[in-house]
C-alpha cells in the first residue's frame, strides 16, 4: 500500500508544502501556548456525553450491548455528532450462530459502510456475497438489502452510519453489557426485540 522506506528529501517535499499552506489558509504559531496538565479520570471517561460536545472515551470502557452472541460498542452516536452520523464496533465470534445479524437489513434513508479490524466477515449485499479481511472496508448505498456473518472465531468490525442505522438499532435491541470480552454463550431473545426497534429506525427486515 505504501513504500517501506522514503528517500525523499524533507526540505525539498514538506518545507514547501508547509509555506504554500500558510499562504492559503491563516496559520499562527503559537510556540508559547502550554498544553494542558494531565487529569485523573473522574468518570465521564466512560459515557457518551448525550450531546453534541467534546468527549474523550476511554479504550474500551465506554457503554457496550450485548445482542445474541455480539457485543456492539458505540463510540459516536446521533446526539453526539448533532444529528449526523453513527459510529461504533461489533465484536463476535464464528463459534455462536447470532441470528440478529444474519438478518437481511434495509435502510431507506441510510447509507453503512464496514470494516473489519480483525477476523473476517461474510457480507451479502442484494444477494452478493463478499469476503471483508482485516482493514478491507464495503459501503453499502442506503436502500439496498444486507445482511452480515462473523466468519472467523474472532472477528471486530467498525461500523459507519450516516444516520443511526444498524449500529444504534443494534443497541436498542441489546442489553447493557459489562465484561470487556464477547460471552462464552450466547444469550437469546434479542430477535423479538430487532423486530420491535426496527421500524423506529427505518429499518425493513426480511
Amino acid at each position: 500500500m505504501w513504500p517501506l522506506t522514503d528517500e525523499r528529501n524533507v526540505f525539498e517535499v514538506l518545507i514547501p508544502k508547509l509555506k504554500a499552506a500558510a499562504e492559503k489558509f491563516d496559520m499562527v504559531p503559537q510556540p508559547q501556548h502550554n498544553g494542558g496538565a494531565p487529569q485523573p479520570f473522574d468518570g465521564s471517561e466512560n459515557k457518551l456525553p448525550g450531546k453534541l460536545e467534546p468527549y474523550y472515551l476511554q479504550a474500551n470502557k465506554g457503554p457496550k450491548y450485548l445482542v445474541d452472541g455480539v457485543v456492539v460498542k458505540p463510540l459516536a452516536t446521533m446526539r453526539e455528532s448533532g444529528g449526523r452520523f453513527s459510529i461504533g464496533s461489533i465484536e463476535g465470534s464464528a463459534k455462536h450462530s447470532n441470528p440478529v445479524l444474519k438478518n437481511k437489513f434495509q435502510f431507506t434513508q441510510v447509507h453503512h459502510a464496514v470494516q473489519p479490524v480483525e477476523g473476517q466477515l461474510e457480507v451479502v449485499v442484494d444477494g452478493a456475497s463478499t469476503t471483508l479481511n482485516s482493514f478491507e472496508t464495503l459501503y453499502i448505498p442506503k436502500g439496498s438489502s444486507f445482511s452480515i456473518d462473523i466468519a472467523s472465531r474472532f472477528a471486530q468490525a467498525y461500523i459507519f452510519t450516516s444516520g443511526g442505522g444498524l449500529l444504534e438499532m443494534l443497541c436498542d435491541a441489546g442489553e447493557s453489557y459489562q465484561h470487556s470480552m464477547i460471552p462464552e454463550k450466547e444469550a437469546a431473545g434479542a430477535s423479538d426485540k430487532l423486530s420491535e426497534v426496527s421500524a423506529k429506525h427505518g429499518c425493513r427486515l426480511s
